[in-house]
């Protein structure tokens, strides 16, 4: 299975559209409930599921960074598979990743949350 297509079967399993699984995620990582290189994998291929959005779209453009700069380390759901010696060397690695990240990654979730929440007030 894709990223895509695993992104896909994430915002489709919880009955969400596409621009309110972005939200959903960008909410998550602003508030540190789901770290920037978790959220990543997931929020990257949405920009071509969410109608408006570019190939580019340098919001959605952060988290492809993110994605491709990490995609040598194991997501959450991989890592039972992992050493656990290895891990535990990658562990200074994955904070510096999150602390790295948050420098645009926070403004790239607040835009997101910006442009897509339906339920904002005006």
């Amino acid at each position: 299975m894709g990223i895509s297509s695993l992104s896909v079967q994430l915002w489709n399993e919880i009955n969400m559209k596409p621009e309110e699984y972005a939200v959903f995620l960008a909410n998550k990582m602003r508030n540190k409930e789901l770290s920037f290189f978790e959220g990543a994998v997931r929020m990257a291929p949405l920009r071509f599921d969410i109608r408006g959005v570019d190939d580019f779209d340098e919001d959605f453009i952060a988290f492809v960074v993110i994605s491709s700069e990490t995609d040598h380390l194991p997501l959450e759901a991989q890592r039972p598979l992992w050493n656990p010696n290895v891990l535990k060397g990658l562990e200074a690695e994955f904070l510096r990743i999150e602390e790295w990240a948050s420098a645009f990654a926070v403004e790239a979730c607040e835009n997101i949350i910006k442009r897509f929440d339906s339920n904002k007030l005006f």
